[in-house]
């Protein structure tokens, strides 16, 4: 599934609040081609909690030009998904 991702000949981003955790699969994606850019002051709404931003990310993907520099994600290094997660707060079951 993530070579067909990978290889789709359309233009790719994702996209997550700045309020949520880095899913996993963050390096892996960036390590694809695949941009990565955080909606400031977002969570998972983030249509509704900064359009603005959320706006200005897509209409830059679609019209593949650079994602605005106050969305992008810096790199990540490897393994700073597993580190983000295992410092989250684990939840009781």
């Amino acid at each position: 599934m993530r070579e067909t991702f990978f290889e789709l000949g359309m233009p790719r981003v994702y996209v997550f609040g700045a309020k949520t955790l880095p899913h996993h699969h963050e390096p892996l994606l960036a390590a694809g081609g695949v941009p990565i850019a955080v909606v400031p002051e977002a969570g998972h709404m983030m249509t509704g909690e900064n359009p603005e931003a959320f706006t200005a990310i897509i209409a830059s993907t679609l019209s593949r030009s650079e994602i605005p520099q106050q969305y992008r994600r810096p790199a990540m290094p490897a393994n700073a998904a597993a580190l983000l997660t295992d410092a989250a707060p684990k939840r009781k079951v």
